[in-house]
């Protein structure tokens, strides 16, 4: 939490498993991580839900992530889909 989600905020596509759970915990502990979090997530799912998530330290499961925009699918195996989808995108069959 924290720093692992600034650093899936970072990426273009996030794709995660129903059991992962999200949040910016650093409130709960007095700081603030440095990976430009606090600035990508406002613009990803609005500055309000972002406020709400930086102050109160709240955890967000996938199922409520997929609904407010943190990220774009849930699937099973999320390291095997991303594999999937880089092969596919390298033989021409997905579209990047």
């Amino acid at each position: 939490m924290g720093g692992g989600l600034d650093l899936a905020l970072a990426c273009h596509h996030r794709i995660t498993s129903p059991h992962v759970v999200f949040g910016h915990r650093g409130a709960a502990l007095g700081l603030i991580t440095g990976w430009a979090g606090t600035q990508r997530l406002p613009r990803l799912v609005g500055k309000g839900r972002a406020v709400e998530m930086f102050f109160a330290a709240e955890k967000v499961t996938a199922t409520r992530a997929l609904q407010m925009g943190l990220v774009d699918e849930i699937v099973q195996d999320p390291v095997a889909e991303a594999l999937r989808r880089a092969i596919a995108t390298q033989n021409g069959t997905l579209p990047r």
